[in-house]
């Protein structure tokens, strides 16, 4: 009941580009140590799949740690909170998926919300773990992926569509088996707000008030907005910002649109008020980002120490 007897956890925002399915990350970049500074478990907005493919550690999640090494695959649902820690002075290298299931669900199924539910359910059911390539229908389809990704050619979203949707019925399937299961124990305060993340994830164009949200995920206002600080560790107003300012960084990167366009995208009814928050966090007008891209391209949408825009690089866990 008291927050002061929740852990530490720390959330780690992705987003998929603009137009892509999926979210790949790999190459020489993830290649380094991993976890040897004291840190708290994190957790994402989106499903992530990691494949080990050098190294070896430890993988922590609430209910205990299991060991990995080379051809492990991890299986982690978003709000599902873990931490990789290498082996002390060893090298780690490390593959990730970071998709959004429900998205591919509804692209294939739109009218269909009880199966696209029931397949959600099994697919954040757990956190899973497999060795050796245990499962190699799982194992070769996120091969697939990651190649496809790689080596991108004509009709790829297609491709990658198809096998995003194979890969999240096999993972719905093997969540019904018998397996190496992590179940999320001991965050009960980021448990009850995971609601109002998915609500603002999926609805961040809209106008949305505290009050809504606590109402989404059965809170009084106040509880809410104390159990929302205490598990991201920003306001939910902070947040929402956040999301729509990363949302217009994207835009602005890979759009023509002009700023007015961008603000009504993200939810802000004028120029003004999106000004105004842009500036807040990345510390620079959006029309100065805009003329000078890629000398801002590194520039973390980062509120403080317990939340932040996702890892682009092994450095940037330090």
């Amino acid at each position: 009941m008291s927050s002061k007897k929740e852990k530490n956890v720390e959330f780690r925002y992705y987003k998929v580009p603009e137009g892509d399915l999926v979210l790949p990350l790999f190459g020489d970049n993830w290649r380094g140590i991993y976890g040897q500074k004291k840190e708290p478990l994190h957790f994402h907005n989106l499903l992530e799949i990691g494949i080990c493919v050098d190294g070896k550690g430890v993988m922590t999640f609430t209910d205990g740690k299991v060991d990995y090494s080379e051809n492990t695959l991890t299986i982690i649902p978003r709000h599902f909170p873990h931490l990789t820690k290498g082996e002390e002075g060893t090298t780690n290298y490390w593959e990730y998926l970071f998709f959004d299931p429900e998205v591919i669900l509804q692209s294939i199924y739109p009218g269909d919300k009880v199966f696209t539910k029931s397949l959600l359910n099994k697919v954040n059911r757990a956190a899973n773990c497999f060795h050796d390539a245990q499962n190699m229908e799982v194992f070769k389809l996120v091969r697939s992926i990651l190649d496809e990704c790689r080596n991108k050619k004509e009709y790829s979203n297609e491709v990658i569509r198809g096998l995003l949707l194979a890969l999240v019925v096999s993972i719905a399937r093997e969540n019904e088996s018998e397996g190496e299961f992590h179940e999320k124990t001991g965050y009960t305060n980021l448990e009850h707000i995971t609601v109002a993340l998915d609500y603002i994830h999926n609805n961040f164009k809209d106008d949305i008030s505290v009050k809504m949200l606590a109402n989404e995920c059965g809170l009084s206002e106040t509880h809410f907005r104390r159990v929302f600080k205490d598990s991201v560790g920003m306001s939910p107003i902070e947040y929402i910002t956040l999301v729509r300012i990363e949302n217009a960084n994207e835009l602005i990167r890979t759009t023509r649109y002009s700023m007015s366009e961008v603000a009504y995208r993200v939810g802000y009814p004028t120029v003004s008020t999106f000004n105004r928050n842009f500036k807040k966090i990345l510390g620079i007008s959006p029309f100065q980002y805009r003329k000078n891209i890629k000398s801002y391209k590194g520039v973390l949408l980062d509120y403080n120490v317990t939340a932040k825009k996702g890892w682009t690089n092994i450095q940037d866990k330090d």
